[in-house]
């Protein structure tokens, strides 16, 4: 009996292997999960960064900003007309050196198809999007004069155009073609009077005249873009109290 069972097995024991190593193949449907069991999560997809902007080519007409209530603007809606983008900011010292100049240069060119905006792309402006935020920063824009001012709140604009300070400004052609990236002069505290190299006035005349800008670029001269609100560390919990010795005097 005992033989006739050990020759039974060792006959099936080709077979039982067999039944194994087929069901571990590579590519055949794992087996199911026992109940309970966690399914496993992919990765979620990471997010894309959009391709910058390089000077001499065509912009997406959808390409913008918000206003001062959230409103979303895009270069579309100035099609015609050549838009200058200056990046400002509340307690920016470059706003405070070139604003006021911006706000002249503006209207210097009233009469010409232009128009001029104020971007702020500071996250220490943009970050509260309450209705009185907004508000009390579109109030700051108009006491600096700005006829035209916006948000860039997750500073896609400035990725996008290679612009990390604030008093930096951009032209884009009526043809909406990106032509110049830079400052608006040299004068940063406002002192050289005629001596002044008006970087974007040039600019701004040769794209009148139909002709690229002869210098398209120039140095970057204001105070870096703010990226982070800085919060303060909150204070350490006070260590408990020692608890009274339970212990009474004998």
């Amino acid at each position: 009996m005992r033989r006739t069972v050990r020759i039974l097995a060792c006959a099936l024991l080709p077979l039982v292997l067999a039944g194994v190593s087929s069901a571990q193949r590579p590519g055949d449907s794992p087996p199911p999960r026992e109940k309970g069991e966690t399914k496993p999560v992919d990765a979620p997809p990471s997010k894309q960064k959009l391709a910058p902007i390089a000077l001499g080519t065509a912009i997406d007409p959808t390409v913008g900003w918000l206003d001062a209530a959230g409103k979303a603007a895009t270069l579309g809606e100035h099609k015609g007309k050549t838009v200058v983008l200056f990046f400002v900011g509340r307690a920016s010292p470059a706003t405070a050196a070139w604003g006021k100049r911006f706000k002249q240069l503006a209207e210097l060119y009233t009469d010409a198809p232009m128009v001029f905006v104020a971007l702020d792309a500071n996250a220490d402006d943009c970050e509260d999007k309450s209705v009185e935020a907004r508000k009390r920063l579109a109030k700051w824009a108009t006491e600096q004069g700005f006829a035209r001012f916006g948000l860039d709140p997750e500073r896609v604009l400035a990725d996008r155009f290679s612009v990390s300070t604030n008093g930096h400004a951009l032209v884009i052609d009526a043809a909406q073609k990106f032509v110049y990236s830079g400052v608006l002069d040299d004068d940063f505290k406002g002192d050289q009077e005629a001596r002044a190299l008006r970087h974007i006035r040039a600019a701004l005349d040769a794209v009148l005249a139909g002709k690229p800008p002869e210098r398209a670029t120039t140095p970057a001269l204001g105070d870096p873009i703010v990226r982070e609100v800085k919060r303060p560390t909150p204070a350490p919990a006070p260590a408990p109290a020692p608890k009274p010795d339970a212990k009474k005097p004998a």
